[in-house]
């Protein structure tokens, strides 16, 4: 799985907590940092070995929103 994160304040605690749960459940997660959603789309393209990807990012809302977008 691909993980990827936009730059709100919260988005590296919501990546942490949300690795740390992928990886106590046995799936291989490679974290690619700050990045947009087109680009966590990419990530999972350019990663032969990932079918999945989760963005954490709240688009256009306020600075103190956050939630994941998840790709297939």
């Amino acid at each position: 799985m691909v993980v990827g994160m936009d730059n709100r304040p919260g988005s590296n605690l919501l990546k942490s907590a949300l690795i740390k749960g992928l990886t106590s459940a046995a799936t291989n997660v490679i974290d690619i940092g700050i990045c947009s959603t087109p680009m966590g789309s990419m990530g999972c393209m350019y990663f032969k070995d990932t079918d999945l990807n989760i963005v954490i990012t709240a688009s256009h809302l306020p600075q103190d929103k956050n939630g994941f977008k998840c790709m297939k």
